[in-house]
């Protein structure tokens, strides 16, 4: 075989693979939606049902937990409703921009977060104050903002008018996951989560960790 002809065909073979990878993780994308999808569902009913015990007076430690759990279920409605506002962002950029703006930056910025001291050595940008500090810290959280606004526009403002009853019921869709948003990643002081969390997630035991890195996917970034 000449030399052209084994370049022609490895670069076949390298296209072949780079599809089926491309295919594989379209597939594994949709099988994570499609369960993140009914999960908060099913969260969201029993968020409702834990808001009536609530209501008719039946509160107790029992349900402080199963009501968190609920909460923590339902997000993931939120999570795929951010997802698909990514997707309309992403459909309007090239495929090189969308791969740097949704995946390349938001890995960097956690990898910089996990590396911190050595970065700091390496650049000599001292945290947290630096400029490149406050772009690896702020970048990720305002990407998933803007994905749900961009979603949000989409449903409530698609044209010239707005659709208020739509605009309503995607805002209680993103709410649990706002509230998780708003207190795992931005840090602000949530009263209704300071304590049960914590609790639900000690009670949790050895699954606690998993909960923890679950969450940490869900509500911690965007990248595709």
């Amino acid at each position: 075989m000449s030399r052209r002809s084994f370049i022609k065909a490895a670069s076949r073979s390298g296209a072949r693979v780079a599809g089926r990878g491309r295919a594989l993780k379209a597939r594994l994308d949709r099988g994570i939606e499609g369960v993140a999808w009914v999960g908060g569902w099913v969260g969201l009913c029993a968020l409702v049902v834990c808001a009536l015990a609530w209501c008719l007076g039946e509160g107790h430690d029992d349900l402080v937990k199963w009501t968190v759990l609920a909460l923590l279920l339902s997000s993931l409605i939120g999570w795929r409703l951010v997802n698909r506002g990514q997707q309309l962002l992403a459909r309007r950029m090239s495929r090189l921009v969308a791969f740097v703006v949704f995946f390349v930056l938001p890995s960097a910025c956690g990898l910089a977060v996990w590396l911190e001291a050595e970065v700091a050595r390496l650049t000599g940008y001292t945290p947290p104050h630096h400029p490149f500090w406050w772009f690896v810290l702020w970048y990720s959280p305002t990407l998933v903002a803007i994905c749900a606004l961009a979603y949000f526009k989409r449903m409530a403002w698609p044209r010239s008018r707005p659709h208020f009853w739509r605009a309503a019921g995607v805002l209680a869709l993103l709410a649990p996951y706002g509230l998780l948003f708003a207190y795992l990643v931005l840090h602000l002081r949530v009263e209704a989560l300071e304590g049960p969390l914590h609790e639900t997630l000690t009670g949790l035991g050895r699954y606690s960790l998993v909960v923890q890195l679950l969450l940490a996917y869900f509500v911690g970034n965007v990248a595709e």
